[in-house]
């Protein structure tokens, strides 16, 4: 199954140009309603920007929907950048059947871009 395939979205549109994005290799997500922070490696593919990956028998799953904005914590590639606090929207949850990411949902998320990211240190 193509995951990009099967989202209502003709054509995916992120709020963050594609190479701005590119910079951040992990991202932490803060849940709300669980009081709880999750940590994911950010993964890119070639129809897909960015997408994280979280386990078919994950908790998780049944608390987040496409559409939910979280508060975001990015980590930079580059280790002289500091951490930047973005807002994140999923726009999309498909579950994978087949290759890398068999038994995983692969979450696409899109950074909201507000214009004035906070820095973390």
């Amino acid at each position: 199954m193509n995951f990009w395939k099967i989202s209502n979205d003709s054509h995916p549109v992120n709020q963050l140009p594609e190479w701005q994005q590119a910079q951040f290799y992990s991202v932490e997500l803060l849940i709300q309603e669980l009081k709880t922070l999750y940590q994911f490696k950010i993964w890119n593919s070639s129809s897909e920007s960015m997408f994280i990956a979280i386990k078919e028998d994950s908790d998780l799953l049944q608390r987040i929907k496409v559409g939910n904005v979280f508060k975001s914590k990015y980590y930079s590639t580059d280790s002289l950048c500091p951490t930047v606090a973005l807002e994140t929207k999923i726009k999309r949850i498909a579950r994978n059947d087949q290759g890398r990411f068999k038994g995983y949902y692969l979450v696409g998320l899109t950074i909201i871009n507000d214009n004035s990211p906070q820095t973390v240190h």
